[in-house]
């Protein structure tokens, strides 16, 4: 499980924690002004780019779970035993990845609008539910490590149902006529389908070089093959919003372009 969540905590990392740090101290400051409005604007916009990249990157690592594990630990007394428990946690603990990082958000939008109880509530009683589920996925179910990282992907999910609807109604919209609202629901659809079919494409690439450099050996064959699987699962997520429309591929290609401007 240690070795399961490390890897997992790397795009979690990358993506949800620098984007939530980064708008924090704007989000404190609408909270102060009292302005509900800006401040779920800056919200719903945050998560859409968090999710922009946290739902291929969560896809990436169910789906190449396997074959990640294998390449960073699979050496000495590390043999495929140990390979196969943390690749199925590693699973599990994708699924895990897009909630842990909207409710990073969502908890500082709380603390934004000076409400410290809500967060602190719903994570004691979710401790529980979490040491339940642990007990009932290892102990009564028999599952392995994977039951573990399950039961922290479940609660993951609950964490975020019982946080985001609340804090949403206490934040007014915008109007589109201000450019202060956002549709998170439409427009998180098209991302969740290009991040499905980047999967796909992942898979089939590092199967086909897997196994046409099987014979290269696990490290040079394996290695290879992650790396097609990997540039396959990008190239097609961005092929795929682009086709799509998706409006934070539009502005992520404009904000690109000015930076190669400047």
């Amino acid at each position: 499980h240690y070795y399961a969540n490390r890897v997992q905590q790397f795009p979690f990392a990358l993506i949800a924690l620098a984007a939530t740090s980064s708008v924090f101290p704007r989000l404190k400051v609408l909270g102060h002004e009292r302005d509900l409005t800006g401040l779920r604007y800056l919200h719903d916009r945050t998560q859409l780019a968090v999710a922009f990249l946290a739902l291929p990157a969560a896809v990436g690592l169910l789906v190449l779970a396997r074959p990640i594990t294998s390449l960073l630990f699979e050496h000495g007394a590390y043999g495929p035993d140990g390979v196969a428990r943390v690749s199925a946690a590693l699973a599990m603990l994708a699924l895990a990845l897009l909630p842990a990082g909207c409710v990073s958000l969502v908890t500082r939008a709380y603390y934004a609008i000076d409400d410290f109880r809500t967060p602190v509530v719903v994570s004691s009683l979710l401790l529980f539910v979490n040491i339940g589920l642990n007990l009932a996925l290892v102990r009564g179910v028999g599952m392995d490590v994977e039951g573990l990282a399950l039961a922290t992907a479940i609660t993951s999910w609950l964490n975020l149902a019982f946080l985001l609807p609340p804090l949403l109604r206490r934040l007014p919209k915008g109007t589109e006529e201000t450019a202060e609202h956002v549709s998170i629901g439409r427009r998180l659809a098209p991302m969740a389908l290009a991040a499905l079919l980047a999967g796909g494409a992942a898979w089939g690439a590092r199967e086909l070089v897997w196994s046409l450099a099987e014979g290269l050996g696990r490290n040079l064959g394996g290695s290879l093959a992650l790396a097609a699987g990997a540039v396959a699962g990008v190239g097609g997520y961005f092929a795929a919003v682009a086709a799509l429309g998706v409006p934070e591929w539009r502005e992520l290609r404009a904000k690109l372009a000015a930076r190669r401007a400047g």
